[in-house]
C-alpha cells in the first residue's frame, strides 16, 4: 500500500466549506491516500483540517472514507465507491463522531439533447 500525503494549497479555492450562520467558511484539508501502487485503486483517505477554525468555534474536523470494489451487472462492470464515512468534529461545546455506511449502489443512465435556443 502507497500513501500519497495531500494539503489544500493556500490562496487556492477550496472544494470544501463550512457553512455557520448562514455564511460559508472555506476548509483547508489535508490528509492521507492509501493506494494499492499495483492498480491505482484508493482504498481509504483519511483528512483533517490543518488548524483550529477558531473564530467561528470548530476546534477540529477529520474524516476516513473506506473504500470498497462494487459490482455493476448490465453490462459487468466494477468501482471502488464509498463503503463507510466517519467524520469526527469537535466544537468548544460538543463532539460528534458520526458514522455513514454505503451500500446497494445503484447504476443509472441518462439521455440528454441540448439543443441552441433560436433568437
Amino acid at each position: 500500500m502507497t500513501k500519497i500525503h495531500f494539503q489544500h494549497i493556500p490562496g487556492m479555492r477550496s472544494p470544501a466549506a463550512l457553512a455557520v450562520r448562514g455564511r460559508e467558511y472555506p476548509l483547508d484539508f489535508q490528509g492521507t491516500a492509501f493506494i494499492d501502487a499495483q492498480t491505482g485503486v484508493i482504498h481509504k483517505l483519511t483528512a483533517n483540517i490543518d488548524s483550529g477554525m477558531e473564530d467561528v468555534g470548530l476546534r477540529s474536523l477529520r474524516s476516513e472514507v473506506r473504500f470498497a470494489s462494487v459490482t455493476f451487472h448490465d453490462p459487468p462492470e466494477s468501482f471502488w465507491l464509498p463503503a463507510e464515512v466517519t467524520v469526527d468534529v469537535e466544537t468548544y461545546h460538543q463532539h460528534w463522531r458520526n458514522t455513514h455506511e454505503f451500500s446497494s449502489y445503484r447504476r443509472f443512465a441518462v439521455n440528454t439533447k441540448e439543443q441552441v435556443a433560436k433568437q
